[in-house]
Parts: C-alpha cells; structure tokens; sequence
C-alpha cells in the first residue's frame, strides 16, 4: 500500500494560533536580542559592564554572541523582508554554524584558532569566551536551520526539518538534566560554563526556530486548522510530559527511601498505573471533542466559516420544523452578490474570497445567534430563522447600513454589493424548507430586475 503524502499547500493554517504564535515570537525574539546584546556589551565595553550585576558575567561572550547573531538571523527572516534582509540572514546564520564548528574542534583537540578569546581576554574569568560543548552543537544546528529556514523544495526541507527535531532533542536533553541533576551542565563552571541565561536563551531560541520552521515544513501541521492540526497541539505536550510524570515521582521515592527498593516499585507501579488511567481517559474526551469537532467541519464552508449547504439544510430544516411546530411565522432571505465575477475578473479570485468573506462576516454581525446563515453556492447566501415582518424590515435595514459603512471606507479596491429576496411562511399553511427557499430565490431575482429598472417597486416580505 503506497503511502499518502499530503502536499504542504493543503495545510490551512488556524488564524488564531497564528496570531498566538506571531505574538509569541516578537517576546522571545525580543528577550534573546536585548538580553544577549547587553551581555555582549558587558564583555567588550568594560566600562558598560562595570554598571551591570554580576550575574550578566555568567553568560560568557562567545555564548551571548552566537546568541545575539541568531536572533538578528531570526529577525531579518521575519515575513516580509527584502532579498538583502533574508541574504543578511543567511550570512549570520553561517557565520554562527563556522564558529560554532570551530569550537567543537577545538573541544575536541583537532584545531585550536585562539577561539575562546576571539571576543575577550583573560579580564574577568579565565575562560571569557568558553562555550560548553552542548551549547557550541546546540549553536550549529541553529545555524544550519537558520541558513536555510524558509526551504520549501523536498530534499532540503526534509534535512532541514530533520536538524529542527535533532534542536527539540537537545531542548529536552537540557530539561532532563536541569531537572534530575544528571551532569554540570548547570553548575557555573570555569572551564565548562552553562549557565542559567544560556539555557533560557537558548530554549527561546530552540522555540522560535521551531515555530518559524512550523510555517514551511513538516512542523506545518502544527498550524492547520482542521482535526490533524487539533489533535497534534493537543496531543505534543502530553507526549513531552508523559516520560518526566512517569520518572520524577520514582526519583523522589528513591531519594526519600533509598533501602525500600521493592516498596517503591510497588508504589511507583501503582503511580504508572492511575497515570495512563488519567491519561486514557483524556484521551477518550479529545476524541469525543475531536469527533464533534470533525462533524462540524463537514457542515461548515472552509472559506467564509459558515454552513455549507448541506450544514444549512441539516439545521434550517429542523429550526424550520420547530416553527412550524408552534405555529411561528418563520422566514428564509435569499442573498446573492452582484459583482463577484467582474472583482473575480479585474482584481483576481484572491479579492473575491476576501469579498465573501467580508459579505459572511457583515451576516454574522447582522443576525441573531439562533438564525441558521449559510454559503450554499459559489456567491449565495441564504439565512433562515423565526421572524416576523417588521424584524425583517429592521434587520435588512442594518444590513444596508453595514454595507454603506463598509463601502465608504477609503482604499476599498471593490464595492459590495447584493441583492435580496425574503419569504416568510404564514401560520395556517404547512410549507416546505425547499419551497421557501425557491420562492426567496426567485424574488431575489425580482429584485435583480428591479435595479436595472429604478423606477421598480422595491421588494418586501411577502407571506405565503
């Protein structure tokens, strides 16, 4: 059986967790190129760090300048930059993946070009400029992720991506060993320094490559929309957690009762066991909202958000049933936009979707909660729900207002538009969903003829 590859441009992204995740980057982009240019400052300015506290000290130069170079990297990749800004980009990031080599070979004993005193001399620690070896891999695989961050063409962005997830591997390495004390990593060492700064610094900067990553390549998904895109953002953090929730309370037992082995794997199984209990039971719930979710999403139009028409049929005809039921006047608006295909022609199809999108929104505002407002052709819109004449009246008026409104706003490259027809049901007649909405639609049409004649009386709410 072949496997199906869904091709990057099905991805829809959530605007929502876009938004999110835009605000976001500028805070952790903004903290990593303050923090670490101040700590660049305090190594070469002298004067400068004699004003700062100590604790700046403990993020060394080499360290805080590798850190400040990938987050100008990170800037001038930001959308919307000029070819000069996204070259500039790269040259930073190259620079940072050489220098970072270097200082693994000269961990290694291979080459030594003086590196650890490239920014600083022997001023205020014996080892200024030294990067541990964690951070020094750390460093290069940001630069080769930031050397070709926006790749898109298969073979790369599949390395690129592979680089990204080897970065998530060594976020997690840190964590593990910041929080079970594995190695001195974090102990202020002299010759092997990783102090707390550089650990932060470099978690934000793991997680804005990976979210900047997350809009090109595989890490897309993060952003879709759709229940693939739910179910990952929903599901990521309780695979990070699980593995850290089933060791740590282990660890402690051991810490606190180092001769009762037997004890303590009887109580952590039992810990385990309550564990994937909660865990199963999380799980079903998000299926349970995944499904309801995936059910409304078959009843909903992926441009304008609102009922398709199967979505629209399902809901008007029971809102349709239940008026009926107690014997309410129940009306069907029939709307239909007059220049959809001259904006699709001039302006191209991308101005017209922000046409229908602008025409849904105006029907969302305009209507209650309770009517049913649904796209159920390429430029028709219908909305059905209890009501009676003069409501109709009062809310078609609040729509040419809003429509008005929008069109008087200035720079506007197209004028909406649209015409209208409306039904109302009577209280003594049993009549269809099917035969309201053809009659909405042909006195929709009516209204169509009206505007090429003026002198035409205009239409109004007719009960049948």
């Amino acid at each position: 059986m072949k496997s199906t590859v869904i091709p990057l441009a099905s991805i829809q992204p959530d605007k929502r967790v876009g938004s999110v995740l835009g605000h976001l980057q500028v805070v952790f982009l903004t903290t990593v190129v303050v923090f670490s240019g101040i700590t660049l400052a305090d190594w070469v300015i002298p004067p400068f760090g004699a004003l700062l506290p100590n604790a700046f000290h403990l993020m060394r130069a080499n360290t805080s300048l590798l850190t400040f170079l990938c987050g100008l990297s990170v800037t001038l990749s930001l959308p919307r930059r000029s070819r000069a800004a996204l070259l500039a980009a790269r040259i930073l990031a190259g620079f940072v993946t050489v220098f970072a080599a270097l200082i693994l070979l000269k961990d290694f004993a291979i080459i030594n070009l003086g590196i650890n005193t490239f920014l600083a001399a022997d001023a205020k620690a014996m080892y200024p400029g030294k990067v541990s070896p964690e951070a020094a891999l750390t460093f290069l695989l940001l630069g080769i992720v930031l050397s070709a961050l926006r790749a898109r063409k298969s073979v790369l962005s599949r390395l690129i991506d592979i680089t990204t997830l080897f970065l998530c591997l060594s976020m997690l390495v840190f964590l593990a060993r910041y929080f079970f004390g594995l190695s001195h990593l974090f102990v202020n060492h002299e010759e092997n320094p990783f102090s707390v700064q550089t650990l932060v610094c470099l978690l934000l900067l793991i997680c804005l490559v990976g979210s900047r990553r997350a809009e090109y390549g595989f890490f897309a998904i993060f952003l879709d929309r759709g229940s693939g895109g739910m179910t990952v953002r929903n599901a990521t953090p309780l695979a990070i957690l699980l593995p850290f929730v089933i060791v740590i309370p282990k660890e402690v037992l051991v810490r606190l009762t180092p001769d009762r082995e037997i004890a303590l794997t009887a109580i952590s199984t039992a810990i385990l066991a309550i564990v994937a209990v909660c865990l199963v039971l999380l799980l079903g719930w998000r299926t349970k909202a995944f499904e309801a979710t995936i059910h409304e999403l078959s009843l909903r139009d992926d441009l304008t958000g609102l009922y398709n028409r199967r979505g629209f049929y399902v809901l008007a005809e029971q809102a349709f049933q239940l008026a009926h039921r107690t014997r309410d006047s129940f009306t069907v608006l029939f709307f239909d936009m007059d220049n959809l295909k001259q904006v699709n022609d001039e302006l191209g199809h991308e101005v017209g979707s922000e046409l229908l999108q602008e025409m849904a929104s105006l029907l969302v505002r305009t209507f209650r909660k309770t009517d049913v407002i649904g796209r159920i052709g390429g430029d028709e819109f219908v909305v059905a729900g209890e009501s009676n004449d003069p409501e109709m009246a009062n809310v078609a008026r609040r729509l040419d207002e809003a429509v008005a409104r929008a069109n008087s706003l200035p720079m506007r490259k197209y004028q909406l538009s649209f015409s209208m027809g409306a039904i109302a049901s009577g209280t003594d007649m049993v009549v269809s969903l099917e035969g309201l909405l053809a009659k909405a639609d042909a006195s929709m049409y009516e209204d169509k003829r009206r505007k090429k004649h003026p002198s035409a009386i205009p239409p109004v709410v007719v009960p049948i």
